[in-house]
């Protein structure tokens, strides 16, 4: 079975599991190497998280408003 792209289900699940052992090589890397902390990645990962939901929860409650006063519903 293969999708809107064209492309099989196992085929784009194997990308997505080479891409995130890719990540996860350069950041062992970025660790060993640079002599970064793991404590500052993960507080920096905190900060893009919370930075994120302060985008989406906005966005999502604007959206959300529009589609009610239009009287749009699924």
């Amino acid at each position: 079975m293969t999708n809107k792209t064209g492309k099989s289900p196992i085929k784009m699940r194997s990308t997505w599991i080479i891409s995130m052992l890719a990540c996860g090589i350069f950041l062992l890397i970025m660790i060993k190497n640079y002599a970064v902390s793991v404590d500052s990645i993960m507080q920096n990962f905190v900060y893009i998280l919370a930075g994120l939901i302060a985008i989406f929860i906005p966005t999502s409650l604007i959206g959300w408003a529009v589609s009610k006063i239009r009287g749009r519903r699924k």
